[in-house]
């Protein structure tokens, strides 16, 4: 993953992102999901590393819940948790992080996070505005002057 920085680049940076985790970890929705934190925790820090490969069920099942032996078609762990950790961001960013500039996001059955930075579209949409009412007022100006 690319982790290019411009003015208008909605990637955020890796400090950013691992800015990011620590307040999601220790907010409100995920005080008490032990392992819920741990798959999160494990995934974003394994693409921040450029590991996504080791994102298999097996390999998250091994390692954040420590299944030795695991049958991804007998045992629903990694999907099940997944699952309620997208729900519980859904949550987070709806409630505690609703002003997060960075978040953290994962996609339907997937377990590859996507960071995103959540007021680039709303600052230029600010800075087109700013403009055109300089502009204006400045022809209003201009037209009262003569």
């Amino acid at each position: 993953m690319a982790w290019t920085q411009d003015l208008f680049d909605p990637t955020p940076s890796p400090e950013e992102v691992r800015a990011q985790l620590v307040r999601v970890l220790q907010s409100p929705e995920f005080a008490r999901t032990t392992r819920m934190k741990g798959l999160l925790e494990f995934i974003v820090l394994r693409v921040l590393e450029g590991r996504e490969d080791q994102l298999t069920s097996t390999i998250i099942a091994a390692q954040v819940f420590q299944r030795e032996t695991f049958n991804p078609e007998t045992d629903s762990i990694v999907r099940t948790e997944a699952s309620r950790l997208r729900q519980r961001l859904h949550e987070y960013y709806s409630r505690s992080g609703k002003r997060e500039r960075v978040v953290i996001m994962l996609g339907k059955g997937d377990y590859l996070p996507v960071f995103r930075v959540r007021e680039v579209a709303t600052r230029r949409w600010w800075i087109i505005a700013a403009g055109f009412l300089v502009l204006t007022l400045i022809a209003a100006a201009t037209l009262l002057l003569y």
